[in-house]
């Protein structure tokens, strides 16, 4: 049985809610926070085991494992049938493995709490891990090329600017460069061909103007250091918007920039282990290891001429963009209502 801990926090002055510490059976100790202004309640288990304690030669454990705590239990077989409950009922899960623990929590609808905690807590008494799984698991890392993408404008400065593409990849995609680099090619080449429009650039402004309208105060040396940072470029009257808000459509400029998207004047940054013993030049400031090489005409000719993708294709219109920002005051009654059904909730955090 779970005993009581008596313990007088710290706490602010504002502070309103109610902590408790117990102590369960198997010495893991539990803090319970109950706040009855918040609308949904959360749990975080915290294990005492991350990335240091990798055996050797088997590097990723701790975090293959936390990922494969959730497809099932003994209790609750279904695949994914954990992450899927919180979902439908207003919640999310995740989980983090940093060098010495891995956390796991999640939050849900206040209602569906204790059943969410009750399948949270089966895969730590018995999780499933079947052989097909755990297959999965490590093909879905090791099958992709790329584990992640990021694109847009990189250095710039009067004189020049670069348009950047990050790709961070896989062991298997290092050894598809060329590969993906002819990807991104074909994708720039699917833009060109196709027609520029203005839904597109109306969609870009109506975002950029709804974080442009509704941001929040900065700091005040922050503020300025941005407004300090529009003044050379913009007349007086856009320092206070910069870059934050679209000019105007121009489609034969847009058009003109992808036309400079072309492999005649790709720059391409390599980045891997893979290279340590094979560079031949050393840079002076830092001592990093580095090689230069042509890319070969072939090479070049070869992502000019790809042939069109079917998986490629242009997003289409987002339905989701706000329009209506218009405040609505909420019914005497639904006030009523709540403050007559006011129900305490409670978050549960875990500590082993």
């Amino acid at each position: 049985m779970a005993r009581v801990s008596d313990v007088e926090f710290i706490r602010s002055q504002r502070d309103t809610r109610d902590y408790r510490r117990i102590i369960l059976p198997n010495s893991l100790q539990v803090m319970l926070i109950s706040d009855a202004e918040i609308d949904k309640a959360a749990a975080v288990m915290r294990v005492s085991v991350g990335a240091f304690s990798d055996p050797d030669g088997i590097n990723g454990l701790a975090h293959f494992l936390e990922h494969m705590l959730f497809y099932a239990s003994e209790k609750y077989p279904e695949e994914n049938s954990y992450s899927k409950y919180i979902t439908e009922h207003g919640g999310s899960t995740n989980a983090t493995t940093g060098s010495e623990s891995t956390n796991f929590y999640f939050d849900v609808n206040v209602d569906n709490f204790n059943e969410a905690l009750d399948r949270f807590a089966q895969f730590f008494v018995k999780p499933l891990m079947s052989a097909d799984a755990v297959n999965r698991e490590i093909n879905a890392v090791d099958s992709g090329w790329a584990m992640g993408l990021m694109a847009g404008a990189g250095s710039d400065s009067n004189e020049y600017s670069f348009f950047s593409v990050s790709i961070r990849l896989t062991d298997e995609g290092h050894d598809h460069m060329e590969d993906i680099v002819g990807i991104v090619f074909k994708y720039i080449d699917l833009l060109k061909g196709s027609e520029i429009h203005k839904w597109f650039f109306d969609e870009l402004v109506a975002m950029c103007e709804t974080e442009f309208n509704y941001q929040d105060k900065c700091q005040p040396l922050n503020y300025a250091l941005f407004v300090n940072g529009t003044m050379p470029f913009f007349p007086p009257e856009e320092w206070l918007v910069g870059e934050s808000l679209p000019s105007k459509f121009d489609p034969i400029l847009i058009q003109k920039k992808l036309d400079e998207l072309s492999p005649d004047k790709v720059r391409i940054f390599w980045e891997s282990k893979k290279f340590e013993g094979s560079t031949d030049l050393t840079e002076p400031w830092y001592g990093t290891s580095y090689s230069v090489q042509k890319i070969t005409p072939d090479t070049i000719k070869q992502w000019k001429n790809n042939a069109p993708d079917a998986d490629l294709h242009l997003p289409e219109p987002n339905i989701f963009i706000p329009t209506d920002f218009t405040l609505h005051a909420p019914k005497e009654e639904a006030i009523s209502f709540f403050l007559i059904n006011k129900i305490r909730k409670t978050i549960m955090m875990f500590n082993s």
